[in-house]
């Protein structure tokens, strides 16, 4: 299967469910009972892991953990699992010259932080729509920052993607 066409398939998919969302609320209003997930900003209903969020000062340090955090769960997929995989799980990579501490180390952080951050991530993103995009954002930013850093990085010939596959 080309990268191509599952990027197009991804593409197609996405738009329907952001169109499908889209028209359930629009078209369904009336249908719709309250909920605190469609808040904005800070609320007397925002509560992330018993902290009520309910003041500027609070909401404004939220976002800016969600966006720190985002960036550490971006680094944490782009670098230190890819490291990972390339350097430690992959039975061609050579691995004498690594040190076992520093497998060990990254083995277990990267471990670690993925429960620590899905906790914090559920209760984050189903909490409010605001906070879910202020997440989607964020990663999206670092993800092109990381694969701009890749791209940079390696000196490759160019080779027409299209005729590679997954």
């Amino acid at each position: 299967m080309k990268i191509s066409f599952v990027i197009r398939a991804f593409i197609i998919w996405l738009l329907f469910i952001f169109v499908s969302f889209f028209a359930v609320f629009l078209f369904n209003k009336e249908n719709m009972t309250y909920s605190a997930f469609y808040n904005i900003g800070p609320s007397n209903n925002l509560i992330i892991l018993g902290i009520l969020i309910n003041t500027r000062e609070k909401y404004s340090y939220l976002v800016l953990f969600c966006s720190i955090n985002s960036c550490f769960r971006t680094l944490s997929h782009n670098f230190l699992s890819s490291w990972l995989i390339n350097n430690v799980q992959d039975n061609k990579a050579k691995k004498e010259d690594l040190n076992k501490i520093t497998v060990y180390s990254a083995s277990i952080i990267n471990v670690v932080y993925t429960w620590v951050d899905w906790l914090l991530y559920m209760n984050i993103l189903l909490s409010q729509i605001d906070l879910f995009f202020c997440e989607v954002i964020s990663d999206i930013i670092v993800t092109c920052i990381c694969n701009n850093y890749y791209l940079q990085q390696k000196k490759y010939i160019s080779i027409d993607s299209e005729d590679h596959e997954i």
